[in-house]
């Protein structure tokens, strides 16, 4: 039986959030998504560690709604500054739709990758880090 998950949305509108958004340092790739504005109070609290999620993304520049699923892996509960907005952090499933979406959040942001800036999960490591989930999230 396949397990249910949400459904969360995000529409970056420029490279800078894509960048703040974008969690390169997971194997598969990983987004950020923003949820006060769009969801209240609580909404980055009511999500679980390890919950089924089903991402629609646009990118920036583009009409075009990209879907990828993945799993919850990141929480921040309540916005803590403009550093750290309510919302999740999705790790992609390494899929044919994950990889399409990584492709193209990497095509658009090329060397902003290597930015030392902090994102809303992490600060950019200046190494290639991936980060592999040891445990298992079901």
């Amino acid at each position: 039986m396949m397990e249910r998950g949400k459904v969360y949305s995000a529409a970056y509108t420029d490279r800078a959030t894509l960048c703040r958004s974008y969690m390169s340092f997971l194997a598969g790739g990983g987004l950020f998504l923003p949820l006060e504005a769009r969801c209240g109070a609580g909404a980055g609290a009511a999500a679980k560690l390890g919950a089924v999620a089903f991402v629609l993304v646009c990118l920036p520049g583009s009409a075009e709604i990209r879907p990828a699923s993945g799993r919850v892996v990141w929480l921040n509960p309540k916005a803590d500054g403009a550093q750290r907005p309510m919302g999740i952090g999705v790790a992609l499933d390494k899929n044919e739709s994950g990889a399409r979406l990584v492709a193209a959040i990497e095509a658009q942001l090329g060397a902003m990758l290597k930015s030392p800036e902090p994102t809303y999960t992490l600060w950019r490591l200046k190494w290639a880090l991936r980060w592999e989930p040891q445990c298992p999230l079901k």
